[in-house]
């Protein structure tokens, strides 16, 4: 079956993450959204547009990013809308984030490999309200051809590697 449209990934994505949050925003009712790794700022914007009165914070390393968010903030007339620095890397430990705030990424974490422990150990010092990923997973796939293959790229792209485990193994 051929999709409908040639955005139907992203569209498909943007209904998942719609959901996810706003699910949580409407039973957790936080007080700021943290997006680590927006981007474009896309899902940024739809959240805005939804709930306008939400502050909404994107975090990228990218300035083009940051710059991006900002003249969309600009445009929507908002200040509830802002944009910050953020290395995965090396995290500025003076960035504010509010323990009544909900905290997520989407396809940000694929591009630290194995070095996501700088960004779980700042997350769990800031200690925010919730934390969600949606995020590729390598350790997710069953065995088989078609898996094996996506394991390989996964590899070779230096995705993100060990996330879940070390997830498991600090849970608690």
């Amino acid at each position: 079956v051929q999709p409908q449209s040639s955005f139907f990934e992203q569209i498909l994505l943007a209904h998942l993450v719609d959901g996810f949050l706003g699910s949580l925003v409407t039973q957790m009712k936080p007080d700021v959204l943290y997006e680590f790794g927006c981007g474009t700022g896309q899902h940024l914007l739809r959240l805005h547009r939804q709930w306008p009165d939400l502050d909404l914070v994107g975090l990228d390393w990218a300035e083009s990013s940051q710059r991006l968010l900002t003249k969309m903030a600009h445009k929507e007339g908002t200040s509830k809308m802002a944009a910050a620095n953020f290395d995965f890397y090396n995290p500025d430990k003076g960035i504010e984030i509010s323990q009544s705030g909900i905290a997520y990424t989407v396809a940000a974490l694929e591009q630290v490999g194995s070095e996501h422990h700088h960004f779980i150990d700042f997350v769990l010092s800031k200690r925010p309200m919730l934390v969600f990923h949606v995020e590729p997973i390598a350790e997710l796939l069953p065995d088989g051809p078609l898996e094996s293959a996506a394991k390989a790229y996964f590899r070779a792209r230096n995705y993100l590697e060990g996330f879940l485990d070390e997830l498991y193994a600090r849970e608690g």
